[in-house]
């Protein structure tokens, strides 16, 4: 397994507001930038009030794991996530407890 910073892209109401670029949003452990990419209902059944989330074993986040319709994950492996961003989460995470 590699941990991948995950990061959303598109502006929604719902989790990021007039933000047009890459967010950092999650760390998570996978087995491919794929598959940390992945998302999932969680079981729930899909309506317009609820969205899929981020599916691979989120180590830390900042919060928000939604990702809507208008919106897309990329993964980038940790040996080549800028450590700005890597910490940013980190704290975020630390914040949140």
């Amino acid at each position: 397994m590699h941990h991948y910073l995950i990061y959303r892209k598109g502006s929604n109401a719902a989790n990021q507001s007039m933000t047009f670029g890459w967010v950092p949003i999650a760390i998570v452990e996978a087995s491919s930038r794929w598959n940390a990419t992945q998302t999932t209902w969680g079981g729930e059944e899909p309506n317009v009030h609820s969205c899929p989330k981020v599916a691979a074993n989120v180590i830390a986040h900042c919060g928000n794991l939604d990702v809507w319709a208008n919106q897309s994950l990329k993964a980038v492996p940790e040996s080549r996530a800028p450590r700005g961003d890597w910490n940013a989460v980190l704290e975020a995470d630390a914040m949140r407890v």
